[in-house]
């Protein structure tokens, strides 16, 4: 499982055979020299505004699903109601 907080930046853990391990995933590099933190961070969201946040999330999402191999995703965090 692949867990994403989305709050003031991004958090990440990955959790496998019963093991937690934080990850650093909001420093990688998305597009214009942006990191994913800052894009799907708080700060983010306010830039891109909420349609194109949620679509940001959603391809991240799609992409760390198939580099990590996870069977599950889990979305949390302050802003992930939005």
């Amino acid at each position: 499982m692949l867990f994403l907080g989305l709050g003031t930046g991004l958090g990440a853990a990955f959790i496998a055979e019963n093991a937690i391990i934080p990850l650093e995933l909001g420093q990688l590099l998305y597009k214009d020299g942006e990191t994913l933190g800052a894009t799907l961070g708080k700060k983010g969201l306010d830039r891109l505004g909420k349609e194109a946040w949620v679509e940001a999330v959603k391809e991240v999402a799609a992409s760390l699903m198939a580099a990590f191999v996870v069977d599950y995703l889990v979305l949390g965090g302050g802003n992930a109601r939005s």
